[in-house]
């Protein structure tokens, strides 16, 4: 399983779904890779294959001073 840092641009999003007003997404990625998982899409972003889906993890971390 590969763990990559990236600067954290937002915590809190506010979802394409009616479900939810905001969502706290902490980082992209998955280290279990559940096969039925709806998520297994979003590796994209960082150019990744669904078949990779539960081999990454991309922690949002920040700088503050």
């Amino acid at each position: 399983m590969e763990s990559v840092e990236i600067e954290a641009k937002t915590l809190i999003q506010k979802p394409k779904t009616p479900s939810n007003d905001h969502v706290i997404n902490p980082y992209p990625g998955c280290v279990l890779g559940c096969a039925y998982c709806f998520a297994s899409f979003s590796g994209r972003q960082f150019g990744r294959s669904v078949k990779e889906w539960g081999d990454y993890l991309y922690v949002k971390v920040t700088t503050c001073t």
